[in-house]
């Protein structure tokens, strides 16, 4: 019985351990206007991407910014939201964005290997 409870009390501790130090992936003000953007770009035609751009420089938070913005819109148009880390003319331009993270972006150090004018 003692093994048990044992068990239990490191089960939970571990648990705890793991859940305990979450941080927070963005401010309150943050998710209420991505909320925002979320039903304004909710109303664009069905198919049309809805796009989040953003220049954190090491990308820590994009996707959990994405997500943000996935919730704010209807569940039909979850899959048309897309992350671009990157600056806004970097996207109109289609250019791949640089980090200043050495090996932050594998694939995209690839292709810069290959062809380095594609980065500006």
């Amino acid at each position: 019985m003692a093994a048990h409870v044992f068990a239990v009390l490191l089960l939970v501790a571990a648990g705890w351990y793991g859940w305990y130090p979450q941080w927070e992936s963005a401010s309150i003000s943050e998710a209420t206007q991505l909320t925002a953007a979320g039903r304004l770009l909710a109303s664009q035609p069905p198919g049309t991407p809805l796009i989040l751009v953003t220049d954190d420089p090491e990308g820590l938070l994009i996707t959990a910014r994405a997500n943000l913005l996935r919730d704010a819109v209807p569940a039909e148009r979850a899959a048309d939201v897309f992350p671009y880390l990157g600056r806004p003319n970097d996207l109109l331009e289609a250019r791949p964005t640089l980090t200043g993270v050495p090996g932050a972006r594998p694939g995209r150090d690839r292709l810069l290997e290959k062809d380095p004018s594609r980065a500006r």
